[in-house]
């Protein structure tokens, strides 16, 4: 009898059996969807080019601040146009791989709408703080997803005008802008001018946008169309900083190594941060371009959290939080359309 209720207490082999099948299911499954997510990111090479874009323009965000007091802004926009021409030498001059005058028309405003965000945003922080005018600039993700979906056709759900919004909730916490937050140092300027500063933040969202839109619709029939659009970029550049520094106080060069030495990592992120720019927008949507690229402002809020000895108070923080939760849910709900769509397409 003892050996019959040992045996009876004992679990049954086969339901060890089935638990064991279990556990391996389940382990199979987590190995298959991480092998998926690698897949997925492997297809996607407009992933990796946007992660280039964010680290580079927060660096180009940090050394502009760190060169204002050695650059004017005609001479940034002079230094960054000029940083540009060598691209020139990238391009084919084979008249069989020559552009229409539309395709040219596109290049070329692509370069001038892009020097004209920067000119417009340098000019507006002079006149307003500078939260007001990132929180302005940077607000072009849902403007651009609706002209996106006008002109190209591109895919959009609820969800993503959800997230869309989620996320600049948090990129204006982060800015804190003068309207919404109280200052300790606002720019003290007459009613005026801060409405000029406005108004040339508005100015340089509307060409932010439009410069998007046309590398969007670049032709990409080769490798060397984003070295033709960084050349249009650097001549018109040139001309613009020219005209500009004839109604500005006149040039002076840095004075150190240093300074040098910054100008120079401003060129660098410059020249690598415009090409990923360009060939993120060859495969990938704008809805996701402009989302994730507002992740820079977030590595500059965290560069200046523990390098410029900023204070991290609270609402700083929840707007990273809602910054980094709205663009990671957005990432992975595109990774998880993208791969359901191919699944149902094969």
């Amino acid at each position: 009898m003892d050996d019959v209720n040992s045996d009876t207490n004992e679990p049954p082999a086969s339901l060890e059996v089935a638990e064991h099948e279990r556990d391996d299911g389940q382990d199979s499954r987590l190995r298959c969807d991480f092998k998926g997510l690698l897949s997925g990111l492997r297809r996607r090479p407009g992933l990796f080019w946007i992660a280039v874009t964010i680290v580079t323009q927060a660096g180009q965000l940090i050394l502009f601040a760190k060169t204002s007091s050695v650059l004017t802004l005609p001479q940034a926009t002079f230094v960054r146009g000029l940083s540009l021409i060598p691209m020139v030498f990238f391009i084919s001059w084979e008249k069989s791989k020559g552009y229409g005058w539309a395709e040219m028309a596109i290049f070329i405003s692509a370069g001038f709408c892009d020097n004209l965000t920067y000119v417009c945003g340098g000019a507006a922080a002079m006149y307003v703080w500078t939260g007001d005018v990132a929180v302005i600039q940077f607000n072009t993700p849902l403007p651009g997803v609706l002209l996106a979906w006008l002109l190209f056709k591109e895919k959009l759900r609820p969800i993503d005008l959800v997230l869309i919004l989620v996320n600049a909730c948090g990129l204006v916490i982060v800015s804190q802008p003068s309207f919404l937050f109280p200052v300790d140092k606002p720019v003290v300027t007459s009613d005026s001018h801060h409405a000029l500063g406005i108004l040339l933040a508005f100015g340089g969202m509307t060409f932010s946008l439009t410069a998007t839109l046309c590398a969007r619709a670049l032709p990409y029939r080769s490798a060397e169309d984003p070295y033709l659009f960084l050349t249009c970029t650097g001549i018109f550049g040139l001309f613009l900083s020219c005209a500009i520094s004839f109604i500005s106080e006149p040039w002076t060069l840095p004075a150190t190594l240093n300074q040098w030495l910054m100008v120079l990592a401003l060129i660098f992120f410059v020249i690598v941060g415009l090409f990923s720019y360009i060939k993120s927008l060859e495969t990938e949507s704008v809805m996701t371009v402009t989302v994730l690229v507002t992740l820079s402002m977030l590595l500059t809020t965290i560069f200046d959290f523990i390098f410029e000895g900023r204070h991290a108070d609270f609402l700083s923080l929840c707007g990273v939080a809602v910054i980094l939760g709205s663009t990671f849910s957005l990432f992975l709900k595109d990774l998880v359309f993208n791969d359901s769509e191919e699944e149902a397409e094969d």
